[in-house]
Order: structure tokens, then sequence, then C-alpha cells
């Protein structure tokens, strides 16, 4: 549902998001750079915290965060069908 919400919803209209994703977002509109790479090189500070301090909570957010950034990833070329399909089935 995340990678649906960015790729269909945010990235399309130009729209932030908060925390790390909003900060891979703003680099992306910037620079151009892929969204998912800038998230995922913006949380390395924040798992090698975790790591030293709650391996727990690394562990989780490791993975959620590899999740939901190669979903993110995963549906980006089919933004352009979505607001293609958008775009016939709400303006004729």
């Amino acid at each position: 549902m995340l990678a649906i919400g960015v790729n269909f919803f945010l990235i399309p209209f130009k729209l932030l998001d908060g925390g790390m994703i909003g900060l891979g977002l703003i680099i992306k509109y910037l620079v151009g750079i892929q969204a998912v790479l800038v998230i995922i090189f913006l949380n390395v500070p924040v798992f090698i915290l975790a790591w030293i301090h709650q391996k727990d909570y690394f562990y989780n957010s490791l993975h959620g965060m590899l999740v939901s950034s190669f979903a993110i990833d995963y549906l980006a070329p089919l933004q352009h069908s979505f607001l293609t399909f958008i775009a016939i089935a709400f303006c004729n």
C-alpha cells in the first residue's frame, strides 16, 4: 500500500511524505536520483545506531525498509500507465 501511494499519488503530483521517504522524494525531485536509493542511503546512519543499541529494532526495521523500498522501485514503471488510465477514465 505504501508503494502504491508513493508511486501513484506522491511522485506524479510532486507531493511529499514525512520521514526518510519525504527526504528521499525531495532529493529525487531536486537531483533526479531514484528515490529508493536515496531512502536506503539515508537510513544507513539510523540502522547503524539501531545495530549498536537495539538489535531487535534493527532486524524488524531493516526488513520493513527493504521490502517497502523495493516495492516502491518495482511499481515505479507503472506510474505512466496508471496516470493514463485515470486521465481517460475521469476526463471523458
